[in-house]
């Protein structure tokens, strides 16, 4: 019977890592990897494993991958399963995972599929059908180094699993906007250091062909209005992402006036 180990990489989620540990119970084990959280994320996590570690991670802010990659490094599971504080596995999910990785498969990792859930409601359309790569074997998965939107890489096949899990990725609008405020940061200095360009018209084109492609072409009507109010918080994190890197670009060329 192969090993099972899950790793979690949190800050500040007191909110949510309770109910993620909760659904990850039947794990062989349970690594968290605290980023010297100032909330009483540790304390909980602690209630469901010995292995919380409090570590804070090399490099730039967001380089949230460098933690979780030294999860993998510690972990004595044939196989790891990798959470964000915000996702759950349901039952279904994990007796598949169980089930797979005691049959010795072929493949080396296996996509997830993930059920959305935005301001408590599930975005069926707008937010639907997403994946992950979330499950491997030991030694054969790492985070790349890329800033923002971190990318687990599997060396050889990677098959998908069929039972979904759920993500809970904002609890309410104002949690959308504080995180947009975050990312939107983080992104802009990347295509700034990239040397990504923008002006004012693609801001408006490029929000706007978003929200026609997540109200429209995905169908997102169909979440009411809770497609509609996700639909135009998103294009509006693709506006304040281009406003912030047009920022970076005024604020260079002011820096090189002077």
């Amino acid at each position: 019977m192969s090993s099972i180990s899950v790793v979690v990489a949190t800050y500040n989620e007191e909110e949510n890592i309770e109910d993620c540990l909760k659904s990850v119970k039947w794990a062989d084990e349970i690594i968290v990897i605290d980023d010297c959280s100032t909330d009483k994320t540790a304390d909980i996590a602690k209630r469901y494993t010995d292995k919380v570690i409090v570590r804070k991670h090399e490099g730039p802010e967001d380089a949230w991958e460098e933690n979780k990659n030294y999860g993998f490094s510690i972990a004595t599971g044939d196989w790891i399963l990798i959470l964000d504080a915000d996702e759950r596995v349901p039952p279904e999910l994990a007796s598949e995972i169980k089930s797979i990785t005691a049959s010795n498969p072929e493949y080396n990792g296996y996509w997830v599929r993930k059920n959305e859930f935005y301001f408590g409601i599930q975005l069926k359309h707008i937010a639907g059908d997403t994946v992950g790569l979330r499950l491997f074997k030991k030694g054969k998965g790492k985070f790349t180094c890329k800033r923002v939107h971190e990318q687990l890489l599997v060396e050889g096949k990677v098959g998908i699993l069929n039972n979904p899990m759920l993500h809970f990725a904002h609890h309410d609008i104002s949690s959308f906007i504080s995180s947009t405020n975050k990312y939107t940061t983080y992104e802009a200095g990347y295509l700034f250091n990239a040397g990504v360009k923008t002006n004012c018209l693609k801001m408006v084109v490029t929000s706007l062909r978003y929200f026609y492609f997540l109200f429209f072409k995905k169908r997102g009507f169909l979440d009411g209005q809770g497609g509609f109010i996700a639909a135009v918080l998103k294009s509006f994190y693709q506006f304040v992402k281009h406003a912030k890197l047009w920022e970076l670009y005024k604020d260079a060329k002011n820096m090189n006036h002077r």
